[in-house]
């Protein structure tokens, strides 16, 4: 049977909970990570804040620029990992498998559990009221036969979107003019290299495959064959041991020389790291700290950590 996924998307997720638990939010260009006279980035914001260009991983000076009059906030990510685990409830009553990408965004396998794509869509209907019902907040449903196709589909509509891409016809035919960067895995940095050498949207791809194939490797198949909506990767079930890596960071909101202070941090950050790592890791494993003075010159230390079973 060809797979059927689900993509779900939430819609500006941390901004949408606030705003859900604070109404006199609605409207505003809310902007939501560090506040303007802190060091750090935007974690999210509004729709309302997007129309002045702020988005996600912008620095929070520039966000503050051009958006002086928004409302600024740290995030709650106690709160926002609670709401998650409710989503993830919705999610599990119809997907036989689930592979979550962040607290607001998962691929559902529906394959089994739908049988067909009217099924699936309804199911992805029901994702969406129940999560409007139940929890208040709003989310844009992608259905498709691929990942690939299932993530497009969920950004095709958003905000409180629903779409679905049957076909790898119906992938190529919705893609094939739009520019290379739409593609899963085309980054800024590659579309800049296709563009040197005149490959601009989906269609010149297609039509220069070999050429990519040759300079760009693996990647270059992986995109050539996305070209023809060719995606087989399955949905996979997230487990917590099988983690490559686990980490724990602090942003100093001034520059410091007090060591004593950076051993203390140190040691908090390597007790959460390690707490994580004993739940989790079922072998040996190795830490590492990294390091970086603001001159720009850092390091990397390494320790080893028995396995809980030793």
């Amino acid at each position: 049977m060809k797979q059927i996924i689900i993509h779900v998307d939430m819609d500006a997720f941390y901004a949408s909970v606030e705003v859900r638990d604070d109404p006199s939010l609605a409207g505003k260009p809310l902007i939501i990570g560090a506040l303007p006279t802190e060091r750090g980035v935007v974690a999210t914001c509004s729709y309302e804040a997007r129309k002045y260009g702020v988005h996600s991983a912008m620095n929070i000076k520039e966000a503050y620029r051009r958006c002086p009059h928004g409302v600024y906030m740290h995030p709650n990510f106690e709160k926002y990992r609670a709401v998650s685990e409710q989503l993830r409830k919705i999610w599990y009553d119809y997907a036989v498998k689930m592979e979550p990408i962040a607290l607001d965004e998962a691929y559902l396998d529906v394959t089994y559990s739908a049988g067909d794509f009217e099924r699936a869509g309804e199911m992805a209907r029901e994702i969406k009221a129940r999560t409007r019902k139940e929890l208040g907040l709003t989310c844009s449903v992608g259905v498709a036969y691929s990942k690939t196709a299932a993530k497009t589909a969920s950004e095709e509509k958003k905000p409180d979107g629903y779409f679905e891409i049957r076909t790898a016809e119906d992938f190529v035919k919705l893609m094939i003019d739009r520019d290379v960067k739409s593609l899963y895995t085309v980054g800024a940095k590659t579309a800049e290299k296709l563009n040197r050498i005149g490959i601009y949207t989906v269609r010149d791809i297609r039509e220069r495959k070999d050429e990519i194939l040759e300079r760009f490797g693996k990647h270059g198949q992986l995109i050539t064959e996305l070209s023809f909506g060719i995606d087989d990767r399955k949905v996979i079930e997230y487990k917590p041991e099988d983690a490559k890596s686990l980490s724990r960071e602090v942003t100093f909101q001034e520059d410091t020389e007090n060591y004593r202070m950076l051993d203390d941090v140190l040691v908090l950050l390597a007790l959460s790291v390690e707490d994580r790592a004993t739940t989790a890791c079922s072998t040996t494993c190795w830490c590492c700290w990294h390091f970086r003075s603001k001159t720009g010159q850092g390091g990397t230390v390494f320790t080893e950590r028995a396995s809980r079973s030793s």
